[in-house]
């Protein structure tokens, strides 16, 4: 059987980790690459939080995702890659990377919100997370730049998810 990598899609706090463990728990094998995961732990062994480590840190856990991501690729694990990856061009990347080594790729998409109550709900996630913030012209150019993905970039099939974690339809 091929395996799969799903790729996740969406602004910070709009469920993609909430989404990657409800995979893990159908598939505790999978192989999440997730370098804020990695930034976590880091941050833990050092008493620091999240803000305080990503400068310093980000290359050295991107380099550690992806020694980890060519051990689960050899071993044939289905991949689930958590990270926002809001542009065609960051997805086409993963989606070539991943069709070369025989996997078959898919998207879980987590659409904007837009009505005032999504938007409340979101703007609460976003900033109820202790440690970890992103500066407001940051958020404001990820909102501006995120395409949503589409079946026309290559994936298998893409699913879309609202801010509440059900399923909908394409935008």
């Amino acid at each position: 059987m091929k395996p799969t990598c799903y790729v996740m899609a969406g602004l910070p706090a709009s469920g993609k980790s909430t989404r990657v463990q409800q995979m893990c728990e159908m598939d505790p094998d999978a192989f999440v690459y997730s370098t804020d995961a990695i930034l976590e732990r880091i941050a833990k062994q050092l008493g620091k939080n999240y803000n305080d480590v990503f400068e310093k840190h980000i290359k050295s856990a991107k380099t550690v995702a992806d020694i980890f991501l060519s051990y689960a690729i050899s071993d044939r694990k289905n991949i689930i890659w958590d990270q926002t990856n809001l542009g065609v061009k960051k997805r086409s990347k993963i989606i070539n990377r991943m069709r070369q080594n025989g996997y078959s790729v898919e998207c879980e998409c987590f659409l904007q919100t837009k009505t005032v109550e999504d938007i409340a709900e979101w703007d609460r996630r976003l900033h109820s997370r202790p440690g970890k913030t992103i500066d407001e012209d940051i958020i404001a150019n990820m909102v501006k730049t995120y395409t949503i993905p589409t079946i026309e970039e290559g994936f298998d099939s893409v699913v879309y998810w609202d801010i509440y974690g059900n399923l909908c339809d394409a935008p």
